[in-house]
């Protein structure tokens, strides 16, 4: 049985431009409506601020803090199946702190994969027109979930690449140093490629299926995992020790799972270069349904999903699409959006639904019309 997951509260100080907040939640959907720059995105940040540490906005994390406040303060209590817990983080003079149930907890990755949330922000179209880059970020959060050690596998082969770098831009011939690293960039090469691997398979698998309910017009979606195959490690090693002198030339590196990338067309031709932008943005939306997806069966539970202005630039077939999706989740669902139309629109998810107006940085329950 797969578990459910829920927010039931926030509580936010110092938040971006929210006044202080505390609200209670619908189990199904909640939506937020107000114009923009009212505070929508800022309450969806902290509530990704309080499930994971980290704002999906802004990496620099000290941002969020309200201009003039001291420091920021968000908890959520999630209802995990019926147990409740409270997640809190703060961040402030001492830097950023997160704790469960009153307690620190030992580490900032193992507290962000503790309740799972996806979210779809307008950003997220460079999923689809952008650098590769945010496609091997999107490999690395489901690989976060389907093989949790993938994130040790990435960090111990990324510092091993840049030492390498570092020695081959000095131009140090020191042979035994640079066979180290390379041993290291080998190994877990090898284990990080397979776990992007993975993630693309796990990912493939649910992409096309969702795109072909979101898309109302017969379009075939082709996703191609880009990788080199290293499953030889002695041939990866000596195309290492090839590759140095062109990786000293260029400044980077030029080999390995780092360049991975997925290729996305649209009816044979690449959804980057040819597809309209409501078709790369109803795309990108796929991407990150499929990431709940995936998660939800690595995991056994639904993640809460957070949509911020998803149907900005959806025609009306394409929105109708959306929200029977959203009809048919299991997941908590948390949508902002500045117009009024969506809120009459939604009645076709039939389920259990609180309003919110968002106006000058106060969010309010609404009735809804």
């Amino acid at each position: 049985m797969i578990t459910p997951l829920k927010f039931e509260r926030v509580t936010a100080r110092g938040l971006r431009n929210l006044h202080p907040t505390e609200l209670d939640f619908s189990p199904a959907l909640n939506v937020f409506l107000g114009d923009n720059g009212q505070g929508k995105t800022s309450l969806l940040e902290g509530l990704c601020v309080a499930a994971t540490g980290r704002s999906f906005r802004t990496d620099q994390i000290r941002e969020v803090i309200q201009s003039g406040s001291a420091g920021l303060s968000v908890s959520v209590q999630v209802n995990d199946d019926g147990f409740c817990r409270e997640q809190s983080v703060t961040i402030g003079a001492k830097g950023r702190q997160a704790s469960i149930d009153g307690k620190r907890v030992a580490s900032m990755a193992a507290y962000a994969t503790h309740t799972p949330i996806v979210v779809f922000f307008p950003d997220d179209l460079d999923l689809v027109t952008g650098a590769a880059a945010t496609r091997r970020s999107l490999l690395d959060r489901i690989a976060l979930y389907t093989n949790p050690i993938s994130q040790e596998w990435r960090l111990a082969y990324v510092r091993a690449l840049r030492h390498r770098q570092r020695l081959l831009e000095k131009s140090c011939d020191d042979a035994r140093a640079l066979h180290a690293f390379e041993a290291i960039i080998v190994e877990q090469g090898q284990n990080y490629a397979r776990a992007h691997s993975e993630a693309a398979q796990s990912l493939c698998r649910h992409l096309t299926e969702i795109f072909d309910v979101l898309c109302v017009h017969s379009l075939s979606l082709e996703v191609k995992f880009a990788g080199v195959e290293l499953a030889n490690a002695e041939a990866y090693r000596q195309e290492l020790v090839k590759r140095r002198a062109g990786d000293r030339h260029r400044k980077r590196p030029s080999l390995g799972p780092h360049r991975d990338d997925l290729h996305l067309s649209l009816g044979g031709r690449s959804a980057r270069h040819h597809a309209s932008q409501g078709q790369q943005r109803l795309l990108a939306l796929a991407i990150k349904l499929a990431e709940l997806k995936c998660i939800q069966v690595a995991r056994q539970a639904h993640p809460i999903l957070l949509l911020d202005d998803v149907v900005s630039e959806l025609d009306l077939q394409r929105t109708v699409s959306v929200f029977e999706w959203l009809r048919d989740t299991d997941s908590q669902v948390f949508l902002s959006t500045p117009r009024q139309d969506v809120i009459s629109a939604l009645a076709i998810t039939k389920k259990e639904q609180r309003t919110f107006s968002v106006a000058d940085g106060q969010i309010q329950h609404k009735s809804c019309p």
